[in-house]
């Protein structure tokens, strides 16, 4: 294990924050599509759908059951099924950084979250300052990708 620094910790800090500044912006374009399918799509005529999704992980659902079910959204499904399957290791990541807490050891990152009730805390998630750095590509081209699938709704679904 990598002697702990202070420049170690701020170049884990620096990953962090880019992540989380580049989820963000995934998250508020998937937002918007939430929007536009739910009002422009016939979203809310869902089955069992009487609000509007406003947790992350409810808007992913309410899109994929959208993208299935609705057929005016059938020539976006695979787009949505590829944007959603490339997300799955940033969200596990997001969730931990968000969630939980950085345990300080430089190499293999271990989030956890606090127990409160004296019990161990539990391990939420671990990755590597490799795969975390990694994730910037990864990220960032989902960022792209999002804003573009958005603009495509957008413009098949909004009155211009």
């Amino acid at each position: 294990m990598e002697q702990l620094t202070e420049k170690g910790v701020l170049n884990i800090y620096q990953m962090v924050g880019r992540f989380i500044l580049m989820y963000g912006r995934i998250e508020m374009h998937l937002t918007y599509v939430t929007t536009i399918v739910w009002e422009g799509a016939g979203g809310q005529t869902l089955r069992g759908r009487a609000k509007f999704p406003r947790h992350m992980a409810t808007r992913h659902q309410f899109l994929t059951e959208s993208f299935d079910a609705l057929g005016v959204l059938q020539p976006y499904r695979a787009e949505w099924r590829s944007i959603q399957a490339d997300m799955k290791r940033p969200e596990q990541i997001r969730h931990g950084v968000v969630h939980g807490v950085w345990d300080g050891k430089l190499g293999d990152l271990t989030f956890r979250r606090i127990a409160h009730d004296g019990s161990p805390n539990a391990e939420i998630m671990s990755t590597t300052e490799h795969e975390l750095s990694d994730m910037d590509d990864v990220v960032l081209g989902l960022v792209g990708r999002t804003e573009k699938f958005a603009r495509r709704l957008e413009k098949a679904f909004v009155p211009q």
